[in-house]
């Protein structure tokens, strides 16, 4: 995907969009963790990212050298697996979910 760059462009135009300074998000299925990190590009707090493959190692990588890892937490398993802790999205806080989801295997109809 990163590599379609009008795709990725509209996402993260989408995602500035959404993400407000002081928003928690949840990246579901963060593989290298791109959403993420533009996530607290844009002002997120605290960003949950969740990835159930190895790609997830590297997202960390890639989070620490950018200065991020300590607004990222990085969770390897599956989404539906994944239980936040609570008051990370409280009624009063500003809270988004991204997720790349554009085929049928991940957004059955």
């Amino acid at each position: 995907m990163i590599a379609d760059t009008v795709r990725t462009g509209a996402y993260a135009e989408a995602l500035r969009r959404a993400v407000k300074a002081g928003s928690v998000v949840l990246d579901i299925g963060t593989g290298t963790g791109i959403w993420a990190l533009l996530a607290c590009k844009f002002g997120a707090r605290r960003v949950y990212a969740a990835e159930p493959g190895d790609a997830i190692h590297v997202a960390r990588e890639i989070a620490a050298a950018n200065g991020w890892s300590d607004r990222i937490e990085f969770i390897q398993r599956l989404s539906t697996e994944v239980t936040l802790p609570s008051g990370s999205t409280s009624s009063s806080r500003r809270s988004t979910a991204c997720s790349p989801c554009w085929d049928r295997a991940c957004c059955p109809s």
